[in-house]
């Protein structure tokens, strides 16, 4: 699958930062902001002609992402974002929740806005869900020690030949444990949608946790966040207030 067969979320629940992507040829990390809807309505007209769409996620699977993405072909996708993905200090910034979580269970990967284009192909952008437990929390207030569900842009392409990721990400390994970063979908999904989302954290066990470099970092990170204003909303996994 070619980037320009990809259709992504351009009006959807996907409020993770991601501007849709344009064509393989961009490069950008950071631009300026722009109307979004505009971009995402020129974007829509271009991949949608002469594609049949279907409703979406009529379509599920289940697979072992990470241990397929080293026999499968990758597709990386090239997008543009409103903040800096190569700024830690921007990234958690566009963030709601940023903590550290042992990824327990891929769960399934969901296809939005599936069609078939004109050679008979059906086509589809992927979203892979895991089952994780959050250990501690560095940003945000999330329910710690017990299963919440995550879900991540991209995962194993519909035809199930090859994987779809952003540029300068990775599909994330049962059994081990990651900083995450994340927000809340609109609808209380939790969910990431840039490069640089997940860290993967060396230790396997939390006892080495207080002494592991990365979380030291991104706790640093967050202390001197640079914010991004934008309508954020809350993951149904929030610990209650009360």
């Amino acid at each position: 699958m070619k980037n320009s067969d990809i259709l992504l979320d351009v009006i959807g629940d996907i409020d993770t930062g991601l501007i849709p992507v344009l064509n393989g040829s961009v490069k950008k990390a950071k631009i300026v902001v722009v109307k979004r809807f505009l971009v995402a309505v020129t974007c829509a007209a271009a991949v949608i002609t002469g594609a049949v769409l279907m409703p979406r996620n009529n379509k599920t699977a289940r697979y072992d992402s990470y241990a397929l993405s080293s026999e499968l072909p990758m597709d990386y996708n090239s997008a543009c974002f409103v903040i800096n993905v190569n700024a830690p200090e921007e990234v958690v910034g566009w963030a709601d929740y940023v903590f550290v979580a042992r990824v327990d269970e891929e769960l399934r990967t969901e296809y939005d806005k599936i069609r078939i284009n004109e050679k008979g192909t059906m086509n589809g952008m992927p979203y892979t869900y895991y089952r994780v437990k959050v250990v501690e929390n560095i940003k945000g207030s999330l329910k710690t020690n017990e299963p919440i569900e995550l879900f991540k842009h991209g995962g194993v392409n519909i035809d199930g030949k090859s994987i779809s990721v952003l540029e300068g990400d990775e599909m994330l390994e049962t059994g081990k444990y990651y900083i995450i970063i994340a927000s809340a979908e609109r609808d209380g999904r939790l969910g990431q949608g840039t490069p640089n989302s997940n860290i993967r954290l060396g230790i396997s066990d939390t006892d080495m946790l207080e002494n592991c470099a990365e979380y030291i970092a991104y706790k640093d990170y967050v202390k001197n966040e640079i914010p991004f204003e934008r309508e954020r909303f809350h993951s149904v996994y929030e610990e209650s207030s009360t």
